[in-house]
């Protein structure tokens, strides 16, 4: 966030700034088809033809250029987001998240010149209207959803939070950046760096093990079960008890 030499009259005294926020933003969109823990890679776009994978097109840098005034003075800034789960169906994949965190466990924007200058974080969930002066925040809406002026913005998480939690497997989003400063902050340029992933969720298949009764078995609960999985189930319809296990040859026998 850059505070320009730009000179404006008030009531006879005057003013001086410009203000730039500058964000730059990372990628992670790590493979996690077996619900294993994500590594810190940043390639835009994983590929796969064996498993499902997840790819995050996403903004690099947003800005906002904004003159404070006395009272306060709102702007905002829209980076793309886009998400896709690849070479799945729903019936692999039950949807992603999407986590958001700062680079560094400081959520605030820090001048460059002044380096004891910063923008805070907005600390509750606010909107335009209510926006704090010299704070700044974030909002996450599918496109077409939400504006700048509409949005509900949160504060700036400094661990890996989720922020979206779909259970599709394609998104289209408006990542919303905002501040509201006025003339008390100095001018400067103030930025940070946030860090973007997206996780894919493995759909979760129930197995043998996980029934009770005869009438629950079938050709999907057995394929979710594991060579040599056996369990006794009840017939309802007699009330008699069953041993069923899963074979060597791939298949359910009683």
């Amino acid at each position: 966030m850059r505070i320009q030499k730009v000179s404006q009259a008030w009531y006879g005294m005057i003013m001086s700034g410009g203000l730039v926020l500058l964000l730059a933003i990372l990628m992670l969109c790590p493979i996690v088809p077996d619900g294993a823990s994500a590594t810190e890679d940043t390639p835009t776009t994983f590929a796969s033809s064996m498993e499902p994978s997840i790819s995050l097109a996403l903004t690099a840098r947003t800005e906002i250029n904004i003159v404070p005034v006395p009272k306060g003075e709102f702007n905002a800034s829209t980076a793309s987001l886009k998400v896709a789960v690849n070479n799945a169906t729903s019936q692999e994949v039950e949807g992603y998240k999407i986590y958001l965190k700062t680079e560094t466990s400081n959520n605030s924007l820090t001048g460059a010149t002044l380096t004891d200058r910063s923008i805070q974080s907005i600390t509750a969930n606010t909107t335009k209207a209510s926006f704090p002066n010299n704070t700044w925040g974030y909002s996450l809406n599918r496109v077409g959803t939400a504006t700048a002026d509409t949005a509900t913005y949160s504060p700036v998480p400094t661990t890996s939070t989720i922020i979206d939690d779909s259970t599709l497997l394609t998104g289209d989003y408006d990542l919303i950046f905002a501040t509201k400063v006025d003339t008390a902050t100095a001018p400067d340029q103030y930025s940070t760096a946030l860090v973007v992933s997206a996780i894919a969720e493995p759909k979760v298949v129930a197995g043998l093990l996980t029934i009770t009764n005869m009438q629950e078995m079938t050709s999907a609960i057995c394929a979710g079960s594991s060579e040599g999985d056996t369990k006794q189930l009840v017939d309802t319809r007699d009330g008699n008890k069953y041993y069923v296990a899963k074979m060597k040859d791939g298949n359910c026998w009683m």
